[in-house]
């Protein structure tokens, strides 16, 4: 008979079977304990009133110390952001330093003067040397380094929290950055103790106890790091000294009930930040006359996190505290117990006239009670039955219209929403379906876009790849009727469109003269195409006018630097070869080093010296490099997708494995060397995919002469 039954009907049935036997038993349970429950009443009022005023201070006193912790965690937070874009600041005067001493011959030095002759209230890039010392040329060397340091000092000066950036370096130079004029023949940068705590500690940024400046400017505190260069030798100490007002501001604004307050200790004991700080600023706690906390501040100037509380002459008094992780400063919460616990006086105060109108409420009740119960039993049935009829179908309804609303969104219906008219669980599944509707009209859209996208992303990249095709020469081509010399050359990109070329071509009417080019442009698809366009056509151009390797690539990469708003880059190596005389002459910028092997010898790689590539920085200096090469000799000239090859645990090939290939395979004709090289990579991948692009170019001079 049930499963007969329709869902409002099994509704109904079940809310009013449940109604009934619940409104019978409440009833008799009720009249039998009302007696009991007048009984005990005024003794159980009693108790719950202690128990609420203890229970209340009791929380209270818990709560302050989950709240304090929750400040003095919150407070270390804000201040560690602090300090850590301070210490940004100091590592990047660090490695502007060791970009400059590691490459000084891409830097041309910039205006610096002497402290005497800078201009007051501007910013100056000035150096000075301790009076004790001689200015020699190496000195001046180094100080015409260091004026580059021009380049990132005004971007870090604009922090409000900096007061002046500097440089103490090994040899007794000290470069400062600043609006103030400072000029102490006596000074020496070594002797101070943010530089000796800097080297004392060199792999992390310091900060310094609270000092008065040499400036004297105030009070100040120091945030050094120490530099050293690639061979562990210390090349000098960057250092920069901090304006504290904004750290100040954060945290005195921080308003802890009525007189709580936050402060700021250091691990020497010295107040950084404290409401009760006059104009002199800084002070040791130790140095106050019966000092509150002095335990808990010792377990702060320890680094330990913790809640301690002390009786005083104002009452109890809670601390809670959490250090920092940048720097060994360690943030304090104080609040008083008689602010925490003000609200548990007001609970006990109004407690007994609560008990006491509650007493005589309840003896007026209990014979209202006992003539209402009756009536209200009856009542309720009548009730109770309206209810279930009305509930049967509030549940019924929705159910209804949702099973509706799904067949017609499954027919075809996409715009066909649900109404959710309720926030239980049949409006919740309504709204689910709704959101689900949305997500699946949603992912149609998004579907047909991505197919739109994906075609024209496919389309750019099909072009780019045939400008590539264009781009690379034929070699068989370009070398017909030249008996003296072989050559094979190729690029496998790693996916459609690749980063690498090779070029070669005769400089001049007779072809005798010939070009070689291996490049690898950084980046992939149309940009990566165009700069590759560009690349080839400046390369060739220069060389065509008549400018060596060099001095070809000194241009292109001028040129390049002028209009490159993705700040793409390429590698790349020129070479020219007289096929009359053998003598060749190459140049490289930041390419992988050519291999070469002489006639019945074995390949090793040429050194040069280290260059930057292309687009990178103007005016770079490439060194031009001759040699004589005599019938027999071969260079393999290739891109790092060769050395770079990862395998399936992302290990690298490496130029060792790959000369040791060339070595074993050094008799063979170029096409046969490329394919040992070409299968050896394979071997070495296995299972992984190709990571990047692998180009080769490989020549052997049989001989030289018309």
């Amino acid at each position: 008979m049930l499963k007969r039954m329709k869902i409002r009907a099994k509704i109904l049935l079940a809310v009013m079977s449940v109604l009934v036997l619940s409104l019978m038993s409440v009833t008799m349970i009720t009249y039998a304990n009302i007696i009991n429950i007048t009984g005990h009443s005024e003794e159980v009022n009693n108790e719950m009133a202690a128990d609420a005023v203890s229970s209340t201070e009791d929380a209270l006193i818990e709560q302050a110390y989950s709240f304090l912790s929750v400040v003095a965690n919150e407070q270390s937070k804000m201040a560690n952001a602090v300090l850590e874009n301070i210490s940004l600041n100091v590592r990047l005067i660090e490695g502007a330093v060791l970009d400059i001493y590691s490459n000084p011959q891409s830097f041309t030095g910039r205006e610096i003067v002497r402290p005497r002759d800078a201009v007051e209230e501007v910013y100056n890039s000035t150096w000075q040397l301790a009076e004790r010392f001689r200015v020699t040329d190496e000195i001046l060397g180094e100080v015409n380094m260091l004026s580059n340091l021009l380049v990132v000092m005004p971007a870090l000066a604009n922090d409000p929290n900096i007061l002046e950036l500097y440089v103490g370096m090994a040899s007794g130079i000290f470069y400062l950055y600043t609006e103030m004029t400072f000029d102490n023949p006596s000074y020496d940068p070594r002797e101070r103790p943010w530089y000796i705590d800097a080297i004392q500690n060199p792999d992390r940024v310091i900060f310094t106890e609270v000092y008065e400046d040499a400036w004297g400017t105030g009070m100040v505190l120091t945030a050094a790091k120490a530099i050293t260069g690639e061979d562990g030798n210390l090349i000098g100490v960057a250092g920069l000294d901090i304006q504290l007002d904004t750290l100040k501001e954060l945290v005195l604004s921080t308003r802890v009930v009525d007189t709580g307050y936050v402060f700021i200790i250091d691990k020497y004991g010295t107040y950084i930040v404290h409401p009760d700080m006059g104009s002199d600023g800084f002070k040791h706690f130790q140095d106050d006359e019966d000092v509150v906390f002095a335990d808990g501040l010792r377990r702060m100037i320890n680094g330990e996190q913790g809640f301690v509380e002390e009786e005083t002459e104002d009452g109890v008094m809670y601390l809670a505290f959490s250090p920092l992780s940048v720097a060994d400063w360690t943030v304090g919460v104080i609040v008083p117990e008689n602010e925490i616990l003000s609200s548990k006086y007001s609970l006990s105060i109004h407690m007994d006239d609560i008990i006491e109108k509650a007493s005589e409420e309840m003896g007026l009740m209990f014979g209202v009670f006992v003539r209402e119960l009756a009536a209200t039993s009856i009542i309720s049935v009548l009730i109770i039955l309206v209810i279930g009829i009305f509930i049967s179908r509030v549940i019924s309804g929705p159910i209804q219209e949702l099973a509706r609303g799904v067949t017609l969104f499954g027919g075809g219906d996409f715009e066909n929403r649900i109404e959710v008219k309720g926030a239980d669980e049949i409006g919740a599944l309504a709204g689910v379906f709704n959101q689900m509707a949305d997500n699946i009209v949603k992912n149609m859209e998004e579907i047909e876009d991505a197919a739109t996208e994906r075609e024209r992303l496919n389309g750019e990249l099909r072009i780019a790849a045939q400008i590539q095709n264009d781009m690379l020469p034929d070699v068989s081509e370009k070398l017909a009727n030249h008996s003296c010399i072989d050559v094979y050359a190729s690029v496998d990109p790693a996916l459609e469109m690749g980063g690498d070329l090779y070029d070669i071509f005769f400089i001049d009417e007779q072809r005798r003269k010939l070009c070689e080019v291996v490049a690898d442009v950084s980046g992939k698809g149309m940009p990566a195409a165009m700069f590759m366009v560009m690349t080839k056509t400046l390369i060739r151009n220069y060389m065509f006018s008549g400018y060596s390797p060099a001095d070809s690539l000194r241009k292109a990469n001028n040129r390049l630097c002028e209009d490159n708003p993705t700040n793409m880059f390429v590698t790349i190596v020129v070479s020219i070869t007289d096929l009359d005389t053998g003598e060749c002459q190459y140049a490289q910028a930041g390419h992988n080093p050519v291999a070469y092997c002489p006639a019945g010898g074995e390949f090793n790689y040429i050194e040069t010296e280290r260059t930057t590539p292309l687009g990178f920085f103007e005016d770079n200096e490439y060194p031009l490099i001759s040699s004589i090469l005599a019938p027999g000799d071969k260079r393999f000239q290739y891109t790092d997708g060769i050395t770079e090859a990862l395998d399936e645990n992302d290990a690298e090939w490496g130029e060792g494995a790959l000369l040791a290939v060339l070595n074993d395979n050094r008799h063979m004709s170029c096409s046969e060397i490329a394919a040992k090289v070409r299968q050896a990579i394979v071997d070495h991948r296995g299972s992984a995919e190709q990571s990047d692009d692998i180009t080769m170019l490989v020549t052997e001079y049989t001989a030289f002469g018309r």
